[in-house]
């Protein structure tokens, strides 16, 4: 995915899936590599927020939801019910719009893209 990065923008960065992510501040991009406040450059680069759960580890970042996209949501009083729905947007305070049944629009504080369970085949007889 490509980003429009600003010089100060909160980032991400490191040179290869194998090392961990650690939080910089952006300033340019001559070429193919991303260089940092402080002079060090990076060949992986992504946003600060939205991916704050990545720093100091090795995961790769998700593409991010998009309408249409089948997810399990749940709000923050009952994370252990989880409802599948069709995602529609996100707001500017972070929270999840979904369809719902009726085709109207619901509110929902977490949303991740649905997996379903592999189902497991009856022997053949």
């Amino acid at each position: 995915m490509k980003y429009d990065f600003k010089p100060f923008d909160k980032v991400l960065v490191r040179d290869c899936d194998t090392e961990t992510w650690i939080p910089a501040h952006y300033s340019r991009n001559p070429c193919d590599r991303h260089i940092v406040i402080g002079g060090a450059s990076w060949r992986q680069c992504i946003p600060y927020k939205g991916n704050e759960h990545l720093c100091g580890t090795k995961d790769s970042p998700e593409e991010p939801l998009k309408k249409g996209d089948i997810v399990a949501v749940w709000d923050n009083c009952d994370p252990t019910t989880k409802r599948v729905r069709v995602y529609s947007h996100r707001d500017s305070y972070g929270g999840h719009y979904v369809l719902t049944t009726t085709n109207t629009l619901d509110h929902w504080e977490h949303a991740e893209r649905f997996v379903p369970a592999p189902v497991e085949e009856a022997p053949a007889t």
